[in-house]
């Protein structure tokens, strides 16, 4: 946990959940949340697309066809990856005068950010392994007029994709 914080104080993520990544010209900042439901309108199967990246070692040398097959669904998901990439955190392609991200250095940043928010459910853990709301609640030691008081539910606001340049 404490390796968390340094790395969130080191990254200038003190105390606050916002993704700050490099787009090729400027730093960039953006809700994480709002970022992970765009990328997941835009591609569905992210996750999946992920794990097609990698050509599993299976002990033994693949058949060609198979091998082919692989290599094929990899330049698909490294593609579609890029574009979502592109997309969704506003990425401009390297141009002749150097500004832009190449075409890793944009897969770089999706990568980042599931890193980024593999911390955030890492420092969340002990919260998210108390018990919920469930099942009913044991009998309230309370009684009186203060165990019939409830606190109404409400409505959180939607935050927009939009992603904010850096100051």
């Amino acid at each position: 946990m404490q390796f968390v914080r340094w790395l969130k104080r080191s990254l200038g993520f003190a105390g606050r959940d916002i993704f700050k990544y490099w787009d090729g010209t400027r730093y960039r900042y953006g809700d994480p949340v709002a970022i992970e439901r765009a990328i997941k309108a835009d591609c569905p199967d992210w996750k999946v697309a992920i794990t097609l990246l990698d050509i599993p070692d299976v002990g033994m040398p693949l058949p060609p066809e198979v091998l082919a097959k692989c290599i094929e669904e990899q330049e698909k998901a490294f593609s579609r990856l890029v574009a979502v990439a592109r997309k969704v955190f506003e990425l401009k392609p390297l141009d002749e005068g150097g500004h832009g991200l190449t075409e890793s250095a944009s897969l770089n940043v999706l990568a980042d950010f599931v890193a980024f928010t593999g911390l955030l459910i890492e420092e969340a853990a002990p919260f998210l392994k108390s018990p919920g709301l469930s099942g009913p609640s044991p009998a309230s030691p309370i009684t009186g007029p203060s165990a019939d008081s409830t606190s109404a539910g409400s409505t959180l606001p939607v935050a927009s994709p939009k992603l904010s340049p850096a100051p």
